[in-house]
């Protein structure tokens, strides 16, 4: 028997986050404010045929809300168009608000499911065990990239280790959501579609070809990369902007026509001429990366 945890991704992500700032972590990332003056929201707002084409899941309580609140004006949905005083904001503050070594934090939050299910990781385990799957294309994706950063940033899946609502809020009020998951990163699970935990930490068990797993745990992992990150906020948002920029370029071109249209539509609202290799280009591409991969990122700092 399978039991799937009661809260989504998104519950589980936006917790973890919050709880990442009180853990003495200054964090950057675009915000809602932010993605709809970018164009993201415009985004979110394709058709679903457009999305299933390339194999997206399709957003659908999103969609709905459009329906209900029809009597808003066209140029709502469409988002605002990008003027140069917007770039130099955005420019000004990563130069001289953010705290110096500024690492790139980029998480594959998981639903987890508990299962007995016999076979490889029921034979390890001999108990009641917890179960992400991994999607082929989107791990290949994270594994390349982690790779690329090197010292510029973190890449890794997270799973709660707990299944309840009440267990998520009382983790919540503890500030023990971190701690209370299972982390591992995106090369460790090279070759593999499913990885299992029994229970929080660094510890955990692949089964593509049966693998015991045992990676660093996710505060040392974080702490080591930011001893060792060069650089401001807008360095290293512009240097994980070109590596995610040329892995896209390698991907299949078809599975990656949402990521390049939307680009496009972004930048042809533009008022001004982006240059390439920028901060903004590199906040669009990495948030449209997330967005086509279900995946967040924020720029983190020890303080």
């Amino acid at each position: 028997m399978s039991i799937p945890s009661e809260f989504v991704e998104r519950e589980y992500e936006s917790l973890f986050l919050q709880e990442l700032i009180q853990s003495g972590y200054a964090t950057w990332s675009p915000s809602q404010n932010d993605e709809s003056l970018l164009g993201f929201d415009g985004a979110a707002w394709v058709h679903p045929a457009f999305l299933t084409k390339f194999g997206f899941p399709t957003p659908i309580p999103v969609l709905k809300m459009r329906k209900y609140f029809s009597f808003l004006p066209f140029e709502f949905w469409r988002g605002e168009r990008l003027t140069p005083e917007f770039v130099k904001d955005w420019e000004r503050f990563a130069d001289h608000l953010f705290p110096p070594k500024a690492l790139n934090f980029f998480v594959q939050h998981k639903r987890p499911v508990q299962t007995t299910e016999l076979g490889a990781a029921g034979d390890h385990w001999k108990k009641a065990y917890y179960a992400i799957k991994i999607d082929k294309e989107q791990q290949l994706r994270l594994q390349i990239l982690e790779d690329r950063l090197g010292n510029s940033g973190v890449v890794t899946y997270a799973g709660a280790a707990f299944l309840s609502k009440s267990e998520l809020w009382e983790h919540q009020e503890l500030r023990s959501i971190i701690s209370s998951s299972n982390f591992v990163s995106a090369k460790k699970l090279t070759g593999h579609s499913r990885y299992t935990y029994v229970e929080a930490g660094h510890a955990g068990f692949a089964n593509e070809e049966p693998t015991v797993i045992n990676d660093e745990p996710i505060i040392e992992r974080l702490s080591i990369a930011s001893e060792y990150a060069e650089g401001d906020l807008s360095n290293q948002v512009k240097f994980a902007g070109k590596i995610i920029d040329e892995i896209m370029h390698e991907d299949d071109p078809e599975r990656m026509g949402l990521y390049f249209t939307l680009q496009k539509r972004i930048l042809r609202k533009a008022d001004y001429e982006f240059e390439e290799g920028g901060f903004f280009i590199a906040v669009l591409r990495i948030s449209l990366f997330c967005m086509v991969n279900s995946t967040s990122w924020t720029v983190i700092s020890r303080v």
